[in-house]
């Protein structure tokens, strides 16, 4: 078993002679009670000495410190400091969480098309949020161009790497066949990786949560999983409620799957509009 104290007696020597590793590592330990007692305050001193001689890792983690309000008061506008240190220092992290910061708006004016940037070069790095939210970009035409084959084949990377949503989500487009060809097999492929890794019932209850919060992307995986028997019993009339939201929001594959459902009469007995 790995000797944190020990570990930390040597990244102290270290930290202590200026070198920026040491200081980080020293506050990796700080921060997650490894070989001390847990200390945010000695962990941002720590991240804060390395960061100060352009450490990307330890500029990311600062971001998350203020982002979070660990050890700080919590602080998105100082957050998106530290990421942006980090992210034009190629961190593809700090890229993914500054890509956030722009689409929501915090610390930050909103800026869809920033967001695209940062996430696009994050995902070019292969970190799978990243690519899942790309392609989400590009599936509404949020900051890129509306393109729901870019779209697939950026969840298809995602889900490659074992990314949950994207899993779902490319399950979605074969279903649907929208950004590429429908195909029965291979939505079954998919929506099975995401049966055996979290289970439908998991799956269901996460997208309900984010779909609860107004994330348009989790309101349309839960119609989805609502017409399907995902999770929750078959229910067209609940998925054509949800796929409403998703539409209202601007989520465009919802949109689709809308219009499709309105058009054959499925899940229409109800009035939607209904609280």
């Amino acid at each position: 078993p790995q000797d944190y104290a020990e570990a930390r007696k040597w990244y102290l020597k270290a930290a202590e002679q200026g070198h920026a590793d040491a200081q980080f590592n020293l506050g990796v330990l700080y921060n997650n009670g490894q070989g001390a007692p847990q200390d945010y305050g000695e962990a941002r001193k720590w991240y804060l000495k390395a960061a100060d001689q352009g450490l990307a890792s330890a500029q990311n983690n600062l971001g998350i410190m203020y982002k979070n309000g660990k050890g700080v008061a919590l602080d998105d506008a100082e957050a998106a400091v530290w990421f942006r240190k980090a992210a034009e220092q190629g961190d593809a992290d700090a890229q993914y969480s500054l890509g956030f910061a722009y689409l929501r708006g915090t610390g930050v004016e909103r800026d869809s098309t920033e967001a695209a940037h940062w996430w696009r070069t994050a995902a070019m790095q292969g970190r799978a949020a990243a690519q899942y939210a790309y392609g989400y970009l590009s599936s509404r035409g949020e900051g890129v161009s509306l393109n729901l084959d870019k779209a697939v084949m950026w969840y298809q990377k995602a889900a490659t790497q074992g990314y949950s949503w994207a899993e779902y989500a490319l399950g979605s487009h074969y279903v649907l066949g929208l950004g590429v060809e429908r195909d029965p097999a291979q939505a079954a492929k998919w929506f099975q990786l995401v049966a055996r890794e979290d289970d439908y019932a998991a799956a269901a209850e996460s997208f309900a949560g984010q779909a609860e919060n107004g994330e348009d992307d989790a309101q349309f995986f839960l119609g989805m999983m609502y017409q399907l028997g995902h999770g929750v019993p078959q229910d067209d009339a609940k998925a054509l409620e949800w796929f409403q939201k998703a539409a209202d929001h601007g989520y465009v594959v919802a949109q689709i799957r809308l219009d499709q459902m309105i058009q054959s009469g499925q899940g229409v007995a109800r009035d939607i509009d209904e609280p």
